[in-house]
C-alpha cells in the first residue's frame, strides 16, 4: 500500500500501532503517525466497517464506528498536543476505512478522510500475502 496515494503529504512514518504517551495504552494508541512533507504530524486512524450488511441495526452499528473513528483521531490529537507540547497547528487528523460515507464527514471537522472498497481491501490482502511470499 503505497500511502501517498492516499495521504499524498505523507513523507516518513514516525508511529505505527504505538501509544501517543510512552507506552500507556489506556490512553489510546495511534494506528499511524506519519511525519508531511510540510513538518506536520499526521494522525491517521483506521477502522473496518461492514458496509455489505443490511438492516437497521447494521445501519447504527456502522453510524457508531464513523463517530468513534472520528472521536479517536481527535482524542488522539488533543493528547499529542498535551503530553508532547505540541501546537494544535502542528498536528492534522486523517480516518481511512472501508466506508466511503465518511468522504464527506471530515470536513466539519478538519480531519482528512480516504476510503477503500472492502473488495479493493482484499485485494490489497492477497498482493500483500504475495509479497511476504516471495
Amino acid at each position: 500500500m503505497n500511502i501517498q496515494n492516499l495521504f499524498p503529504s505523507c513523507s516518513d512514518l514516525l508511529l505505527f500501532e504505538k501509544s501517543p504517551i510512552a507506552d500507556y495504552t489506556d490512553l489510546g494508541k495511534c494506528d499511524f503517525v506519519y511525519l508531511t512533507s510540510d513538518k506536520k504530524l499526521l494522525l491517521i486512524e483506521t477502522k473496518f466497517i461492514d458496509t455489505t450488511a443490511s438492516g437497521a441495526t447494521e445501519r447504527k452499528r456502522r453510524n457508531k464506528h464513523r463517530n468513534k473513528v472520528f472521536e479517536q483521531v481527535r482524542t488522539l490529537k488533543k493528547r499529542f498536543s498535551q503530553y508532547w507540547n505540541i501546537q494544535v497547528g502542528e498536528l492534522e487528523c486523517g480516518v481511512f476505512t472501508t466506508d466511503s460515507e465518511i468522504d464527506w464527514r471530515g470536513n466539519d471537522v478538519n480531519v482528512a478522510t480516504k476510503s477503500v472498497s472492502i473488495r479493493k481491501l482484499e485485494e490489497w490482502r492477497v498482493a500483500m500475502g504475495a509479497l511476504n511470499q516471495t
